[in-house]
């Protein structure tokens, strides 16, 4: 009997502990839901802190009656400084910098990219960034692009940008496989890549000691990356799926807002801006894809807004009052080259997106997402819910901020010309792609060395001489 009655006390014992675990686990977890992943847990900054309104016994009371007005206090407070990552340097070629409130660093390879951060570019440099949905942007020379913000919703990814000048290029990522061909690349102005894994490799020959040079087999060697990158494209396709890409970019005289985009963007400080939403065959795919695009203009009361045909250059004037059809689409051809066959670009984005972003495609709640990744789960689309509020809240707000520093600058710019002053505008030229397109046209093209056969003389079994011969077919 004293036996079972100390096992009948163990048991409730235990059971009243698993209880209280249990009922600490809730409390942790709904504690957590105020918190983001890399947050310190005190909201109190210390670093601005002010000892004498610290102490200040009217303030705390102004403070506490707003607190309980307010019971969602501490989230908000949490939400207001977060700063969510948006993607990571992929590759810079000369000068791009990224500014991060008063200080500034070199852009390399995984160079973390956030929320309120600015990339610019000096003359002669280039940029790939991947930002974290699988997006690739190309930055050309003198450009300054601002990323405003990257919101996760379960149907979308929004990104918010601002193009301050220069021209740009953002990639959304396509499901589609490529066509495997044995033409050089455009851009290789960035290869190799310091993303060593994503280079393209060519198999050590083997040699024949019955022949008198090496005998290397016709392999196409570009055709080899486009089957590497097509399997990747194939395996990431398996759990990527089930979100759009939303890119809302702001420009001086205008704001796009584009489904699944392949969006071009040129700003000239002072001018005009062009716009153009790529066909899939013009970065080498043969399918269509689901896409949109829709440009609204400056005014304080013009809330028009005009559907954009893909494949085709639009121009917004410089007051941001017109939007039309570009008149030369020939003068961008060039620049439009350059990104038309990029297989280790897209190679490089298909590793990092796998290592990098699949938690963004998992079904995951407000707190998983926010506790273990870091990041805000939004709700709805560009047509519900939290992000068609946030998408029509920044055309209104970008449309009366963007409007009132053109009307400011036209001022400035009428007062200095009155004075003799000349008032320099930016044009587009060859500065945005001269380089890139050098760097093409000097690109050797992909060969292999063809297998000669001749008489077997004493000296070819002999490995130095095979070796120094071995060096020159390649």
């Amino acid at each position: 009997m004293k036996f079972i009655a100390i096992s009948i006390i163990y048991l409730i014992s235990f059971g009243l502990m698993a209880q209280d675990e249990e009922i600490e686990t809730k409390e942790k977890i709904l504690s957590r839901q105020d918190f983001y992943s890399g947050q310190s847990y005190s909201l109190i900054d210390w670093e601005k802190l002010d000892t004498v309104q610290w102490l200040d016994f009217d303030e705390w009371k102004d403070d506490s009656a707003l607190k309980d007005r307010e019971p969602r206090w501490r989230r908000n407070l949490r939400e207001r400084g977060l700063v969510e990552q948006v993607g990571l340097g992929l590759e810079c070629v000369g000068d791009c910098q990224v500014f991060r409130g008063s200080g500034s660093s070199l852009l390399r390879f995984r160079s973390g990219i956030n929320e309120g951060d600015e990339i610019v570019t000096a003359k002669d440099s280039y940029a790939w960034i991947f930002l974290m949905d699988g997006t690739m942007l190309r930055v050309s020379p003198n450009t300054s692009i601002s990323f405003k913000e990257i919101n996760i919703s379960a149907k979308v990814v929004f990104h918010h940008a601002r193009l301050n000048y220069g021209h740009a290029l953002w990639i959304s990522r396509q499901t589609q496989t490529f066509e495997p061909n044995n033409l050089k690349e455009t851009d290789p102005l960035f290869l190799p890549l310091n993303y060593f894994e994503a280079n393209l490799f060519s198999e050590v020959p083997k040699v024949n000691d019955a022949k008198f040079y090496v005998d290397v087999e016709r392999t196409p060697i570009i055709q080899m990356q486009y089957e590497r990158l097509n399997k990747l494209i194939e395996e990431n396709n398996q759990w990527h799926k089930g979100k759009e890409t939303v890119l809302f970019l702001v420009m001086q005289n205008g704001t796009v807002v584009s489904k699944n985009p392949i969006l071009e963007a040129i700003s000239l400080s002072g001018n005009e801006s062009f716009v153009k939403n790529r066909t899939m065959k013009e970065i080498g795919l043969k399918d269509d894809r689901e896409t949109s695009a829709t440009a609204y203009m400056r005014g304080f009361d013009n809330t028009s807004s005009e559907n954009m045909d893909t494949g085709t250059w639009y121009r917004f004037d410089q007051r941001g009052r017109e939007f039309s059809k570009a008149e030369d689409e020939l003068q961008f051809a060039m620049a439009e080259y350059i990104t038309l066959r990029i297989p280790t670009i897209y190679v490089a984005r298909e590793l990092m997106l796998a290592q990098r972003s699949q938690f963004i495609y998992q079904e995951k709640t407000r707190l998983q997402l926010a506790a273990e990744n870091g990041y805000r789960l939004w709700s709805g689309d560009l047509e519900s819910g939290e992000i068609e509020s946030r998408a029509k809240f920044m055309l209104e707000y970008s449309r009366r901020s963007e409007t009132t520093q053109l009307i400011e600058t036209d001022k400035f710019n009428r007062i200095m010309t009155a004075k003799g002053e000349k008032i320099p505008s930016e044009k587009w030229s060859d500065a945005f792609y001269l380089k890139a397109i050098d760097a093409y046209a000097l690109a050797p093209v992909s060969t292999k060395t063809e297998s000669n056969e001749g008489e077997i003389l004493n000296s070819t079994t002999k490995p130095l001489w095979k070796i120094m011969n071995a060096r020159k077919n390649f």
